[in-house]
């Protein structure tokens, strides 16, 4: 899989004719990724599929207890360095 900017397929849209997956980023994060579609392929269809993929793969993988204590205390440290409340 290979990966662009958003700004490189803004200027060069044709990157994406090469056939292959496409990760798209924005400012350094995932924003998108193309498939390659073939002949016969229905877009909505595969849509509705990965989709539903990706309901499946949430509901798989709840996110562990350290790793929520983790964001918990992060923001908590972000929160003491700007002085906010919560």
């Amino acid at each position: 899989m290979r990966s662009i900017t958003s700004r490189e397929l803004k200027n060069k849209p044709a990157l994406l004719a090469s056939g292959e997956i496409t990760l798209v980023t924005s400012r350094g994060k995932p924003v998108a990724l193309c498939l390659p579609l073939t002949e016969g392929d229905d877009p909505d269809s595969l849509a509705a599929a990965i989709l539903s993929l990706r309901g499946q793969l949430a509901q798989k993988e709840p996110p562990g207890k350290q790793e929520i204590r983790g964001e918990i205390t992060a923001v908590r440290v972000a929160r003491r360095k700007t002085g906010e409340q919560p």
